[in-house]
């Protein structure tokens, strides 16, 4: 291809993206970047996510508060109140209950506002259960009380 064709083929590439930038420009509304960004950027809530995943489980929610050692009130407390707080211990008791891989943990704690923290030695242990598939709230409950924790529930039965 000769130079002088080379050097067209770039001018009018220049104008054509140009063209579009400008377009870009005068139709965008920086309010629906903002809406488009939500939109794809948004989270379930913890509250979405855990129930969402009891459903993928077909198990019933007595099962699953039962199995982690939770309270019924406490539970459909859960189910009713969008913005009710949980903490750490309960958050890995579902995901235990649940039977939840490592990364469905993960992504169920930090909807919750939580991590593993890899410097704890209880956040180790329940990574070490998740991965060995060590489910049953009594044995982690065990594993923790080695290491002198305290349970994470009381398994209801």
């Amino acid at each position: 291809m000769e130079q002088s064709l080379i050097d067209t083929l770039n001018s009018y590439i220049e104008r054509q993206l140009d063209t579009q930038l400008a377009t870009y420009k005068e139709d965008h509304n920086p309010l629906s970047s903002l809406e488009d960004y939500i939109y794809l950027n948004h989270l379930p809530s913890f509250r979405e996510l855990l129930f969402n995943l009891i459903d993928e489980s077909n198990a019933l929610d007595s099962d699953i508060f039962e199995r982690a050692g939770i309270d019924k009130k406490n539970f459909f407390d859960m189910r009713l109140h969008p913005d009710y707080d949980v903490d750490k211990n309960t958050v890995l008791s579902l995901c235990l209950a649940l039977e939840l891989t490592i990364d469905e943990t993960e992504s169920l704690l930090y909807t919750a506002g939580f991590s593993f923290d890899t410097t704890k030695i209880l956040d180790l242990i329940i990574q070490f259960c998740i991965e060995h598939k060590i489910y049953e709230i009594s044995e982690v409950n065990k594993a923790l009380s080695l290491y002198h924790i305290e349970p994470l529930t009381i398994p209801i039965t």
